[in-house]
């Protein structure tokens, strides 16, 4: 299904497809973005204006792929199961939980930024990262230290039930970043700029 523009009034049919925004004027999702958490394989945003999730809970069981212009998660979530290519903005607000269900390769040129992100799969990024929220890593989960830097730019208090290996980590200015009290590894450089907690 690829949507440019206007407004969808009914819910399509189908047991699983893939949704492609190509717009060039800003819009909110509607019923084409299913409620169920089967029916959406790859979702794929295009087009210089702003995509607005319209959903509270969005289920991507293939890759998401930003292009172009900004998706923008508001207080929605995310469970993704496929991979994540980010050459253009993610951004979300305080209540949005980006989950990764599955194994997770973060590629691109844009780092997105997530409000809270929980990790039940595995994560393998090869670009930096935001997070504003709390960082889960469930149990059975890893975060592989990949390359790029992950930023914390809010309040974020980090749980390690998994294996959890960073690259480089910053602490924005004025903002708090709350160790995990089990092991996290950090392979590159740590800067911290705002305020570190020992868990």
């Amino acid at each position: 299904i690829e949507r440019r523009a206007g407004t969808i009034t009914n819910t399509p049919g189908g047991s699983s497809y893939n949704l492609l925004y190509n717009i060039t004027a800003p819009i909110n999702t509607g019923p084409e973005m299913p409620a169920s958490a089967t029916v959406l394989n790859n979702l794929t945003k295009q087009g210089t204006a702003a995509l607005t999730l319209n959903q509270p809970l969005v289920t991507v069981n293939g890759n998401l792929t930003l292009t172009t212009g900004t998706f923008a998660l508001g207080a929605n979530s995310v469970t993704l199961a496929g991979n994540f290519i980010s050459n253009s903005a993610l951004t979300s607000a305080a209540g949005s939980v980006f989950t990764i269900a599955g194994t997770c390769s973060l590629s691109g040129s844009t780092a997105p930024a997530f409000n809270g992100l929980t990790i039940n799969g595995t994560l393998t990024p090869a670009v930096g990262y935001r997070v504003n929220g709390n960082y889960i890593v469930s149990n059975g989960a890893t975060v592989n230290a990949g390359s790029g830097t992950v930023t914390f730019g809010g309040t974020t208090t980090i749980t390690n039930n998994g294996t959890m290996n960073l690259n480089a980590v910053t602490i924005s200015t004025g903002f708090t970043m709350t160790a995990p009290s089990t092991t996290m590894g950090i392979a590159g450089n740590f800067t911290s700029t705002g305020t570190f907690n020992n868990g």
